[in-house]
């Protein structure tokens, strides 16, 4: 997940049964891209509680990071495939 700049934002736990408690549930997100929050949403039907995020900044996200690869297919690239 690192290698692609995706980081864990849940650090609470997210079932709680009667003696325990464990974090099983996960958000994965780009945080250089997103400044987030992320808070529990209890409900109270059951020991499983649901998680809210907050994309802070979606709108001022920083897209100069992305690129676009292309290839060009003509029939010189075609002869060098054909060749190896």
């Amino acid at each position: 997940m690192a290698s692609f700049n995706l980081l864990g934002t849940v650090t609470f736990p997210t079932r709680i049964p009667l003696n325990s408690s464990t974090l099983i549930d996960n958000i994965y997100i780009d945080t250089n891209r997103y400044n987030v929050k992320v808070h529990p949403l209890i409900n109270g039907l059951s020991d499983h509680e649901a998680q809210v995020i907050e994309i802070l900044n979606i709108l001022n996200s920083n897209l100069k990071n992305h690129y676009k690869l292309t290839r060009s297919i003509d029939n010189n690239s075609v002869l060098t495939l054909l060749i190896f």
